[in-house]
């Protein structure tokens, strides 16, 4: 641990994409859940944990008793030595905990946790898992244990290739074909590395949709209780417009908040209103805000990551699933 406090107000971390990933998205979190159950002391699970900036946040400053991050991407190594960097920190705290695991599979097959969140991970979910997962994160939560889900920028809004940051065209990815698209990233990309990520990232994403999203979680068992959507003033192209529901493609956040159990089941749980209200201004005020941010760092993050994976025996000789792009994850 540092020898000095540590830098716990955000005004004390330099990096804005940290900063926002340790303290905006673990509030956001928080003021979300915190109607149903206090993070303080519960036992959570970040599903697509990325470099794990998140899950420390939950357990320094959310003081959890157990944040378990997993990831099926070699972004949790990284956990450290960005905590030293922004944090001066030494040591992760023993209650976090980053594990790598395979497509479609948790840590372990025992854990049970009040809380499972999602940042910006489920839009990149093979598509024939995605029910399986949820399904597995459903029988991994205790009685009425919640489930909270983001996802920006869903695939069919203006910046849903993941790829605005290089293609700079809204919704470029409905307007040109594959083979073009593909053509103007290339141009963009300096590096091989970099530009076969990128690719991998963008063909796997699974397009989920709003209401496809809202059945398959209802599908695997849970109860929502609160939807939040962000929608886009864009002006939409008629050639999309033309082709697609307008208000599929201007939709370009979702946040679910669902509870494990029947809908009678998740009724009888008292519910905190001034708590909600009070999360609903700030929470929903932010999200989409702190999701820009996340877009734009993007190509930082990535960049990063390819710098530090381009020399491994790994990247020369495999290709597996990659996860590039921030989340907070992903931010």
């Amino acid at each position: 641990m540092p020898d000095r406090p540590l830098p716990f107000t955000p005004s004390d971390i330099e990096d804005p994409i940290y900063r926002t990933k340790f303290f905006d998205l673990p509030d956001i979190i928080t003021q979300w859940t915190a109607p149903y159950i206090e993070v303080e002391g519960a036992q959570i699970l970040d599903f697509g944990c990325g470099e794990g900036t998140t899950a420390l946040g939950l357990a320094l400053r959310g003081h959890a008793r157990r944040v378990v991050g997993v990831d099926i991407g070699p972004d949790p190594d990284l956990c450290a030595p960005y905590a030293r960097q922004h944090l001066d920190l030494d040591t992760l705290p023993i209650n976090l905990e980053l594990k790598r695991v395979e497509a479609g599979r948790l840590h372990n097959d025992v854990d049970q946790f009040d809380l499972i969140y999602s940042w910006s991970v489920i839009e990149h979910v093979r598509e024939d898992l995605l029910d399986p997962t949820l399904t597995l994160l459903h029988d991994r939560l205790r009685d009425t244990g919640l489930l909270f889900i983001q996802i920006a920028p869903l695939y069919y809004s203006s910046e849903g290739s993941h790829l605005f940051h290089k293609i700079p065209e809204r919704w470029g990815h409905l307007r040109h074909q594959h083979s073009e698209y593909i053509a103007k990233l290339r141009n963009a990309c300096d590096r091989d590395a970099e530009y076969r990520a990128l690719v991998e990232t963008y063909e796997t994403l699974n397009r989920i949709t709003v209401p496809q999203l809202l059945a398959a979680i209802r599908g695997a068992g849970f109860t929502i209780l609160r939807e939040h959507y962000g929608e886009e003033d864009f002006e939409v192209p008629s050639d999309v417009a033309a082709v697609y529901d307008p208000a599929v493609v201007r939709m370009a956040q979702v946040v679910i908040l669902a509870r494990r159990g029947t809908a009678s089941e998740c009724a009888e749980m008292p519910l905190a209103e001034a708590q909600i209200a009070e999360a609903d201004i700030t929470a929903d005020a932010t999200a989409l805000e702190v999701e820009v941010q996340r877009l734009r760092a993007d190509l930082d993050q990535s960049e990063a990551r390819i710098r530090a994976m381009e020399n491994s025996t790994t990247w020369r000789l495999a290709a597996p699933f990659r996860r590039l792009l921030g989340s907070r994850r992903r931010l």
